[in-house]
């Protein structure tokens, strides 16, 4: 008998607060900033710090909907582990 692969994701971090719109300025900013200068960025909730560092290349997704009335707005960012960016050749 073969174990299926779980298909369910493991979420690690969920987060939702209101905001200024400058809070959440700021709080772009500080993921903008720390991904140019490190490449990298943490995110702590409670006792959890998951250290988040995107491949050098990631999927940067940015979607905007409006549904009945509310708006919703969504960057994001996805890749592998050790994912490098895959060039094509011809011989």
């Amino acid at each position: 008998m073969t174990q299926k692969k779980s298909t369910r994701p493991n979420i690690m971090i969920d987060y939702k607060q209101r905001m200024s719109k400058q809070e959440v300025a700021t709080f772009l900013r500080t993921i903008a900033d720390k991904l140019d200068e490190d490449g990298k960025f943490t995110l702590t909730q409670g006792d959890k710090t998951h250290e988040v560092e995107p491949a050098a290349s990631p999927l940067l997704e940015v979607e905007y909907r409006e549904r009945n009335g509310k708006y919703k707005f969504e960057i994001e960012l996805e890749w592998r582990p050790n994912d490098t960016k895959r060039s094509l050749t011809i011989e």
